[in-house]
């Protein structure tokens, strides 16, 4: 079932305003792989590759269509019905092949795996001594791969872009051709492994501290036990590798949770959250926030908290020397006090085209705002907020050119250059939810009085209803409830204007955002929804990939499931 929910009034109305200089507006070329967690270090979802151009809205009874799939999980654990953990994203390299973070169940290590991305086939296993944080769910962490060998026409002094010999500034276009992937991932004690190729079977691995590799030999166990990363690691176009840590107890550095990097020399650099935000009260970062590098590769943001669950800032750091740039309290736009912060949450800071800072929050009073928070939206200083969007507190939003809306909705919606495109879910008995969710696109200049209160926000302008009931609130007397959409952030395919998205049902969608049309993947031959025990089965957040041979790369049930859109053989 598809919507066109257009909203007439204009931009004007609230006056939007977007602080965008030439340093913030830096474009970059896409990668040639998928790096980690939203695809890139801006986090948009946007993949050179195409996806497949048919899924089967309904595959013959039995048929299972996916072409391979493998656990990414061993050992699940479920909370009735629902599978209640957060699963790191899968990289894929420029020949593509898979990596991914493999759990084997609660207290156990985890693998770190590379399989081949047309069969599945296992290529190499190296076990991490990775320690989950402690926190109510499993917080999503997992590989990153590495630009090794990029080269940038970008030379960076004093932490800005340089100037060619002549004086006339160079453009800040950054182009990257990758030789080789390197791939890292989280180790014990807050530390970085860093495997030298991420596609062959042999391959030495190197693993560094950001408070001195010195420093964790001579207290390893103190440190093992304390510091932990506790969100996606990001990778600059320079190799360096950036990543949230937190601190669960006394060490002898009297670390405190913050900011770290890795640098390509193996030297770390680190700032607490209390310097980040310039707020003692701030203790940790956001747990699953991936840091967001800007497009110039000169600042790095986070979202920085006052607890598990509290009040917090969005940041951003120089890359450079590590001290903070600019920093904003997350407030509530419609209850006017702070916003709150949840490491529940999967929303990760995302970097537009135009350079300006799209993050999810909850809203202060739950249920406000129907439990759906806001997509908080800032220049890319942070000195001026525009109309958030509707819905953000768990998810990372992806982006779209404005030319990919379907072309008879266009002449009355306001012209953006971008298109913000994320779930449009409304929780059903939470305020006045009604369980109707929504995968849609948002033009963020179409702003209007929100629907559950008097806030102003941006409005989809079109998307696609989730397609399975959910009986739980159908129980509640929701008679039209269906599951929601459980994106961590969507894999965009640049070329045929498709959004693939998961949903909490088990289906990946295929929204083609020009056509005004959607199709569903079944990710394999059960009940739909999937059950378990007879329980129906719900997951939290995951993600979607798109693979250089077109394939689709998806997450449930604690497996991956890959697929051409096509019957495998």
């Amino acid at each position: 079932m598809l919507f066109c929910k257009l909203r007439l009034a204009r931009a004007a109305a609230v006056g939007i305003a977007a602080v965008i200089s030439s340093l913030a507006a830096a474009q970059i070329v896409p990668l040639t792989y998928w790096a980690g967690y939203g695809g890139n270090a801006q986090h948009s979802g946007q993949s050179v590759f195409p996806g497949p151009l048919t899924f089967p809205a309904l595959p013959p009874a039995g048929f299972p269509w996916p072409w391979f799939s493998f656990p990414i999980d061993t050992n699940p654990t479920y909370t009735a019905g629902v599978l209640d953990i957060h699963y790191g994203e899968l990289g894929m390299t420029a020949t593509g092949n898979l990596v991914a973070a493999v759990r084997h169940g609660v207290g156990n290590p985890y693998t770190i795996e590379g399989h081949n991305g047309g069969n599945g086939n296992l290529i190499w296993s190296v076990t991490s001594g990775y320690i989950l944080p402690v926190a109510a769910t499993p917080v999503e962490v997992g590989p990153v791969l590495l630009p090794t060998g990029a080269r940038t026409n970008a030379i960076f002094k004093g932490g800005q872009l340089g100037k060619e010999p002549n004086g006339v500034s160079r453009p800040s276009v950054v182009t990257q051709f990758p030789l080789s992937t390197e791939v890292a991932w989280p180790e014990s004690g807050g530390r970085i492994a860093i495997r030298a190729n991420a596609d062959h079977v042999g391959a030495s691995v190197n693993v560094h501290a950001f408070y001195g590799d010195a420093n964790y030999l001579l207290n390893s166990a103190t440190f093992n036990n304390t510091v932990k990363v506790c969100t996606p690691l990001t990778a600059g176009t320079d190799g360096a590798i950036y990543f949230g840590y937190t601190v669960e107890g006394p060490n002898p550095l009297n670390l405190k949770g913050g900011l770290a990097v890795i640098r390509p020399n193996g030297q770390g650099a680190f700032i607490s959250a209390a310097a980040m935000a310039n707020d003692p009260a701030m203790t940790q970062p956001q747990y699953n926030g991936a840091p967001a590098i800007s497009q110039d590769g000169t600042r790095v943001y986070m979202v920085v908290s006052s607890g598990y669950s509290g009040h917090g800032y969005l940041c951003a750091v120089n890359t450079r020397t590590f001290h903070t740039m600019f920093h904003v309290a997350l407030m509530d736009p419609f209850e006017g006090t702070t916003a709150t912060v949840t490491s529940d949450s999967t929303s990760s800071p995302a970097i537009a085209p135009d350079g300006s800072i799209f993050v999810g929050v909850m809203e202060h009073t739950y249920g406000s705002n129907n439990g759906r928070g806001y997509m908080l939206w800032f220049s890319y200083d942070l000195s001026v907020e525009n109309a958030p969007g509707l819905y953000g507190w768990d998810c990372t939003p992806s982006f779209i050119p404005f030319a990919f809306i379907y072309p008879p909705i266009q002449p009355f919606i306001p012209y953006w250059q971008y298109q913000v495109v994320m779930p449009y879910n409304n929780p059903a008995g939470v305020g006045s939810g009604t369980g109707l969710n929504y995968y849609a696109a948002y033009d963020p200049a179409l702003v209007a009085q929100n629907d559950a209160n008097s806030a102003m926000v941006f409005v989809p302008v079109e998307g696609v209803l989730g397609s399975t009931p959910d009986p739980v609130a159908r129980g509640m007397g929701f008679s039209s409830a269906v599951y929601p959409f459980s994106t961590g952030n969507a894999a965009i395919d640049m070329t045929n204007a498709d959004v693939f998205a998961t949903n909490a049902d088990g289906l990946n969608y295929d929204f083609r955002i020009n056509a005004l049309s959607v199709t569903m993947l079944i990710l394999n031959n059960q009940p739909n929804p999937p059950v378990l025990n007879n329980i129906a089965q719900r997951e939290l957040s995951t993600s979607t990939i798109i693979g250089e041979n077109s394939w689709v790369y998806m997450m449930h049930n604690g497996r991956v499931w890959a697929s051409n859109g096509l019957p495998p053989p």
